[in-house]
């Protein structure tokens, strides 16, 4: 099987991610996958975020399968890397499965992803202070997948200022 190794690589010091991938890849290699690391990008300054990310699709689109580090959370690349291997049916794999994440991916197709739409538009940008802050992290990702953009999940003004509009659009 072909795997592609997602993790956190943005702000981390380069031959740390070096190492870290280094060390996820060999056990995948020995049980006689063939692996794809986004970590040969970081000898590659300059480019954006996104740019990378269209790398790291590309990479996805020709294996079978993702695996997730450990650290695979706190990376927005890692996510969205995520959520793109499930949208194009890649098997899902975990380094560490105690950090599967309830809802996440969202599985396009599934009545909860038709639900979290129609929940937003009840909401008519008005009352974001009603949701819990799970349902905010969950609708912002719906959001930032379709936009391809990044929003913050805590204490950011999107709320207020539109968000739930812009994801009344996506209906």
């Amino acid at each position: 099987m072909k795997i592609y190794i997602a993790g956190k690589v943005t702000g981390e010091n380069e031959s740390d991610v070096q190492n870290k991938f280094f060390s996820a890849k060999i056990p995948l290699i020995k049980q006689g996958h063939k692996v794809m690391s986004p970590a040969v990008l970081t000898t590659n300054a300059g480019f954006e975020h996104g740019e990378y990310i269209h790398i790291c699709y590309a990479m996805i689109d020709v294996c079978d399968a993702i695996y997730m580090l450990s650290d695979w959370q706190k990376s927005k690349g890692a996510r969205m890397e995520l959520q793109y291997a499930c949208d194009h049916q890649k098997e899902i794999m975990y380094q560490d499965e105690a950090t599967k994440e309830t809802g996440f991916p969202i599985v396009y197709g599934h009545p909860a992803h038709i639900t979290d739409l129609s929940r937003l538009s009840s909401y008519e940008g008005e009352k974001p202070d009603e949701m819990t802050t799970d349902e905010k992290e969950k609708l912002c990702r719906l959001v930032e997948e379709h936009l391809q953009i990044s929003i913050c999940y805590d204490s950011c003004e999107p709320w207020k200022k539109g968000i739930l509009k812009i994801a009344e659009e996506l209906k």
